[in-house]
């Protein structure tokens, strides 16, 4: 959609205005830029991935991206593995991620608590069916890891990293951190698609969610993640022919209605028209 005023809309206005109080003056300019913006970012038919709504998201990275890892992992990485089995065997992956976030706001200096309320949370994530759903999984969570202590261990980074990520902030500390996690453990399913996913090279980005798929074959979210990357890399009929393939077989995997799976179902039939209209032309 295109925003076009001529020049006699503008003096007409412009008019009105000077007939107005002070203050109305301002708040007319507020309202005329706003309808400017909004018009702005009106996209012609393109679906937008589903956003966690209202939830705030912390933004400064920097200083625990680039903290040593000096403390005992064992512990975190028990935890991990126990809370992550939890909430896939659970009928209700939400009721644990909230019964463990009562736990850890009954403990907000035990970093150990903290981090089995991310860890829920974040396993909890393909569960949530809505907008809203998702932020009861995750908002808060980062909050709480950075208030308690930091461990100074892997395991701890990586949680904040992955929960960072779901609130979509593609930073450079966040890169930077994700190819220093991959190196401490090259093999690790999450961290390695959500490194594709910020990776820039198509090639790159698909290589690193295949490999994923090996390690961990059978997760819905790696076919969603491989066609977001063919989506967001060009128009050119292959990238869209792949990206269609991919989300058919999320898809086909996915169990249950979700604003994502609703996102997925758009998308196909933008890219169909798509492919359609080139064909025609």
């Amino acid at each position: 959609m295109t925003f076009v005023v001529s020049a006699t809309e503008v003096a007409d206005r412009i008019s009105i205005m000077m007939r107005l109080p002070n203050y109305s003056i301002f708040i007319t300019l507020f309202l005329f830029l706003c309808a400017f913006v909004w018009t702005g970012c009106v996209s012609s038919g393109q679906p937008t991935m589903p956003s966690p709504g209202a939830a705030c998201w912390a933004t400064d990275a920097t200083a625990w991206t680039t903290e040593k890892w000096t403390g005992d992992d064992k512990p975190y990485s028990a935890a991990r593995l126990r809370t992550e089995r939890e909430v896939a065997a659970s009928h209700d992956p939400l009721a644990v991620v909230a019964r463990y976030k009562a736990l850890a706001h009954d403990n907000p200096h035990n970093a150990l608590a903290v981090f089995c309320w991310a860890s829920a949370a974040y396993a909890a994530v393909p569960f949530a069916a809505s907008d809203n759903e998702y932020e009861k999984c995750v908002l808060g969570v980062l909050d709480a890891l950075a208030g308690a202590p930091s461990p100074h261990t892997y395991e701890y980074a990586r949680m904040r990293y992955l929960i960072q990520l779901c609130g979509y902030w593609d930073m450079t500390d966040l890169t930077s951190l994700g190819h220093r996690l991959l190196k401490t453990n090259i093999d690790d399913p999450d961290v390695l698609e959500q490194v594709a996913v910020l990776t820039p090279d198509l090639t790159s980005g698909v290589a690193l969610v295949r490999k994923s798929i090996k390690i961990r074959p059978g997760r819905l979210n790696s076919y969603l993640h491989l066609g977001e990357i063919y989506y967001e890399s060009g128009g050119n009929p292959g990238n869209r022919e792949r990206a269609i393939e991919n989300f058919k077989i999320y898809l086909s995997m996915s169990p249950r209605e979700s604003d994502t799976r609703k996102w997925a179902v758009q998308t196909i039939s933008y890219l169909n028209s798509k492919l359609a209209e080139a064909k025609t032309k």
